[in-house]
């Protein structure tokens, strides 16, 4: 690769699969964003078609023409960027005829099938379902898509499971966000994987009409099994945990505590099915084919190993980090056995090209980006990292490459981890050597004892040895989290900060690996427009003061945030808001993070204005007239009044928490706009940000 060293050619000569991914990411950067223009599937595949055709024509003839290689090489970026286009149109439900969101105007009630098994929520059961079909009088349409649906309880019993077909009343509602500053795009996640609506149904309104004899796969019994096994070894909750989601890649029983410890220290991949199992699991398969030795029954082994990775992949759940690393196994145990020559960053290209065909909105699946983004690193930076020291004796060179390669992997994923998740954690590289020792012994031991879950004796000391392993390293992980500054779990980089840190990390390693001055170049300048949004960000948060009011279902929050320090005013349910969802990223967003004494009463001023909070009914008939520029109601309301609000307080703006029934608040908005009462309604229009 140029990249690594200026002798050598471009590295997208040593790697075509990246000049055919460019076309398909364009493709679907501009498919999300909406800047395709609508066509049918059946056009689309004809244009992909005819353009094929034509490619293959040009391939063929007219080669010694001067123009003519830089006029295949378009052909063929405008063939995969149409091809990637189709695959775009084909994974989205609204581009199919048949979705059933063309309905619902028309249709009196639907037929759908629970795809998952029901998810025991507070106050409902929440349903993923396949929509089958729609009702409009005697008419019946077959449609098609995926759906929520959320039923309230009415006892601890559910009697729908997975697999049945029920009738449901067509009451759909679009899938909407919570409208907090700097919240998770909810909607747009669920957009992403196909799901545009969701109902809110009580059990009276659902009818069963069939009812699914549940077959479990093989690939769901091997699951089950494992689960059950692990469980009836495996005494201590957290150990149990740890071996279930980093074998099997369910968290059910993984602590959340214990979750964001690892999140803090950086290794949480351990529990997310990777290319370390993939090798891990290679290395077992390889150790018991003993009797294959010497480089000629390699592929041999590859052959071998090909199905049973596929298949432990498809029993962990198959995350995209872990079909990402299965991937990337096949390849190269095809590679061998076609006696192909292996080359990591084409096989890693490869990978990406083929899963973004079969599902274009990985793209921007965090598991996605993170996997490819590590392995990305580990190939460019990782053997001039290993070659930097060299150890005296085997062992402290085993320690070192395990150091090089968390080092390798940090760089690249860095800057993403701190723009999604807010932290940094600097104990990573510690964390990171005793995850590595760890990771091994528990992955094997974990299998020895499903394996060996018939000699009940041997299988429980192993359990017994394990969850001493698991204990002192937890214990370790927390003290290592403890260690970490709490600004460094409260950082945020905005969308171009985040590019003009990757600008510093190309421009170094420009430097650094080729020796190239312009490398030095780019990460100075990249450094200095990271400096310059970096200070009008915090020239925002200390200028910028907000009084804000969440939405948060059921509960109302409200406070005032300034200066680095936020400062409570109401809180209905005693929520943590250095912890909440709803809360943390704006805090984090505006650099107001740090906690300020909460502030007593039910009258503020902020920015020159007067502000009430009623925190409880008032006695209209007592209540003495005044004057206020925003009236907050924070406690649950029955029939309208705002009217009458209005003529007591005399308010510019008023406010209600979400902390009510969405059909009483929709019919108060209705109201207020009829008597042009400014209001803003949590539940409803999102948080209320007054600066």
């Amino acid at each position: 690769m140029q990249f690594l060293n200026p002798s050598r050619p471009y590295f997208w000569e040593t790697a075509p699969f990246f000049r055919l991914l460019v076309p398909v990411i364009i493709a679907i950067l501009l498919f999300d964003k909406g800047l395709l223009p609508s066509v049918s599937l059946f056009t689309l595949t004809s244009v992909v078609i005819g353009s094929a055709l034509v490619g293959i024509l040009m391939l063929i003839g007219a080669n010694n023409r001067k123009y003519f290689p830089i006029l295949q090489f378009s052909w063929i970026q405008l063939i995969f960027f149409f091809l990637s286009w189709l695959c775009c149109a084909y994974s989205s439900p609204v581009s199919h005829s048949n979705w059933y969101g063309n309905s619902l105007n028309q249709a009196q009630s639907f037929l759908v099938r629970v795809a998952e098994s029901p998810q025991q929520k507070t106050k409902t059961w929440k349903l993923p379902v396949e929509v089958l079909m729609a009702f409009d009088g005697s008419k019946v349409v077959s449609v098609s898509g995926s759906a929520f649906l959320f039923v309230y309880k009415n006892d601890s019993s559910f009697p729908i499971q997975k697999g049945d077909e029920i009738m449901i009343p067509n009451k759909w509602k679009p899938i909407t966000n919570s409208g907090n500053p700097f919240a998770f795009d909810y909607r747009a996640f669920c957009e992403k994987n196909g799901i545009y609506h969701q109902a809110f149904l009580s059990a009276a309104d659902i009818s069963l009409v069939h009812q699914s004899v549940h077959t479990p796969s093989l690939i769901d019994r091997v699951h089950t099994y494992s689960m059950q096994t692990l469980e009836h070894f495996v005494t201590d909750k957290s150990t149990l945990g740890l071996m279930q989601a980093m074998l099997l890649g369910d968290e059910v029983n993984f602590d959340t505590e214990l979750r964001q410890s690892y999140v803090d220290t950086g290794i949480i991949h351990v529990v997310a099915i990777s290319g370390s199992h993939v090798i891990l699991f290679f290395q077992i398969i390889a150790t018991l084919l003993f009797f294959l030795r010497g480089r000629k029954y390699e592929a041999i082994k590859y052959l071998i190993a090909i199905p049973f990775v596929c298949l432990y992949v498809a029993v962990a759940g198959a995350p995209t980090s872990a079909i990402r690393a299965a991937i990337m196994f096949c390849l190269v145990g095809i590679g061998l056995i076609f006696r192909q020559d292996k080359q990591p960053l084409n096989l890693l290209f490869a990978t990406a090209f083929f899963m973004l065909l079969y599902e274009p909105m990985w793209l921007f699946s965090v598991g996605f980006q993170l996997s490819f983004l590590a392995v990305l690193s580990l190939i460019l930076f990782y053997k001039n990292l290993s070659r930097l020291v060299v150890a005296p004796n085997v062992y402290l060179q085993k320690l070192w490459e395990a150091a090089s390669a968390s080092l390798a992997a940090e760089i690249l994923i860095a800057p993403l981890v701190i723009y999604y998740f807010h932290t940094f954690p600097l104990t990573f590289l510690i964390a990171n050597i005793l995850a590595y020792l760890c990771m091994g012994l528990v992955l094997i031991g974990s299998m020895l004892i499903i394996f060996l879950s018939y000699f009940s004796s041997i299988a429980g000391l192993m359990a017994i040895i394990l969850t001493f392993l698991v204990k002192v390293f937890n214990s370790t992980i927390v003290f290592l989290q403890s260690l970490n500054p709490k600004a460094f779990s409260n950082l945020f980089l905005s969308f171009p900060s985040l590019l003009c840190v990757y600008g510093f990390v190309i421009g170094m390693s420009l430097f650094w690996l080729q020796n190239r001055r312009k490398g030095l170049t780019i990460a100075i300048s990249a450094t200095a427009i990271l400096l310059m949004l970096m200070t009008v960000n915090r020239w925002n948060s200390i200028h910028q003061p907000q009084f804000v009011v969440y939405n948060i279902n059921r509960n109302s929050y409200a406070e005032f945030l300034s200066n680095g320090y936020y400062f409570p005013l109401l809180n209905s349910s005693s929520i943590k808001p250095e912890i909440d969802f709803a809360t943390k990223e704006n805090h984090i967003a505006t650099g107001n993070w740090k906690s300020g004494k909460s502030i007593l009463g039910n009258v503020f001023r902020f920015q020159g204005k007067k502000i009430l909070i009623l925190d409880r009914a008032i006695q209209f008939d007592t209540a003495s007239f005044a004057q206020f520029d925003i009236v907050v109601i924070a406690f649950p309301v029955k029939r309208f009044e705002g009217e009458t609000l209005q003529k007591i307080f005399r308010f510019n703006q008023l406010v209600v928490t979400g902390s009510q029934k969405r059909n009483i608040m929709e019919q108060w908005k209705a109201n207020c706009q009829t008597l042009q009462i400014p209001a803003h309604f949590t539940l409803l229009d999102g948080a209320f940000v007054f600066k």
